[in-house]
């Protein structure tokens, strides 16, 4: 049976903090598949003092949380959904889960993680209430047990629905958010790049000026975080989807502690683009090759000129499909066997 016809008229309960807008086009997948869907931030506020809070001492804002929840209980809808769908699970606590199992035993808990447990240890403590688990890290699923499943790119980033550009403006691109040591390493990067005499184009995302100031004055990694350069406003998907246009190749940078392929990943590879990465880890999966992944070192970031001048290879219709949202929820929802993409 098609995921479309297994999701026809099924309720999903679906939770997930606001991430640049992802929630909303998995919502919409899930919708145009035939599901209801009632979604939720699982933080009961998103504020950037909520969130610190949240992060260093949740049980300042628990109770908070747990009204919160507890009006989600009384929610007809959740004691009717077919599926409840967790992303990062942060901050859902234990009794809700509890509770809806008993209200509602024929839902199926689904949960999947796309941070690393080192970085969001609370999760850890509720994932034998669900029925299926999934985690984008390989380490984290072999540690504890979890299915792993890298993540996905939404429709908008496959070429095949957008017109190529046939002679990029940028040679290579970097959007992200400027946290760790991302700073330190596309910096000196882009200025390698220009050097070659090729063009660049790069956007710093930050939450906030009070993290920015914060982190700045406490955080090692920060001190040489140049205001100027960072935005505190993000580029929405279309916009970051002209950018990818316009380039030819594109710049990820993982955190330190992670090694799961991020979502940059998926949509670098969907538009056809080259990846200059600090993942080492891609060399594992199927999609991998040298024409169009660049591995660099974080601690000397250089990419030959050559690089940038040879063709791309192309990609199978089946692999393609397995990296995108729908081939995401498929195995989320359905699969029984999963294709996680290593070789």
């Amino acid at each position: 049976m098609s995921l479309k016809e297994s999701l026809q008229g099924k309720k999903v309960l679906f939770f997930c903090i606001d991430f640049f807008n992802y929630e909303v086009h998995i919502k919409n997948k899930l919708e145009s598949l035939g599901a209801q869907v009632k979604y939720y931030d699982e933080r009961p506020n998103n504020s950037v003092l909520s969130k610190a809070i949240i992060r260093v001492k949740k049980s300042l804002v628990q109770s908070r949380i747990d009204a919160y929840y507890q009006n989600i209980l009384k929610d007809p809808f959740t004691r009717e959904a077919d599926y409840l769908f967790v992303i990062r699970g942060e901050v859902v606590p234990t009794f809700f889960l509890d509770k809806l199992k008993v209200h509602n035993p024929n839902c199926t808990l689904l949960f999947y993680i796309w941070d690393s447990f080192e970085n969001t240890p609370f999760p850890k403590r509720n994932l034998h209430l669900y029925d299926k688990i999934f985690s984008f890290e390989v380490a984290d699923a072999e540690r504890y047990g979890l299915v792993h499943r890298p993540l996905f790119y939404i429709d908008t980033f496959n070429k095949r629905n957008f017109s190529d550009e046939k002679n990029p403006k940028y040679d290579l691109m970097f959007i992200g958010t400027a946290h760790t040591d991302r700073y330190r390493i596309v910096s000196p990067l882009i200025k390698h790049v220009q050097k070659l005499g090729l063009s660049t184009y790069c956007f710093y995302f930050m939450h906030g000026r009070l993290i920015f100031l914060y982190k700045s004055l406490f955080m090692k990694g920060y001190h040489s975080v140049k205001y100027r350069e960072l935005n505190f406003k993000s580029l929405s998907n279309l916009e970051v989807l002209d950018i990818i246009k316009q380039s030819k190749s594109m710049l990820d940078i993982q955190m330190p502690n992670q090694n799961g392929l991020t979502i940059r990943t998926f949509e670098c590879l969907a538009a056809r683009k080259k990846l200059i990465t600090t993942n080492k880890n891609i060399k594992n999966y199927r999609f991998y090759n040298s024409n169009n992944v660049y591995i660099i070192d974080r601690d000397n970031p250089q990419v030959p000129r050559e690089f940038f001048e040879s063709s791309n290879l192309e990609y199978d219709d089946d692999l393609l499909y397995q990296m995108s949202l729908e081939g995401w929820l498929a195995d989320i929802f359905i699969n029984e066997d999963i294709d996680d993409l290593r070789i």
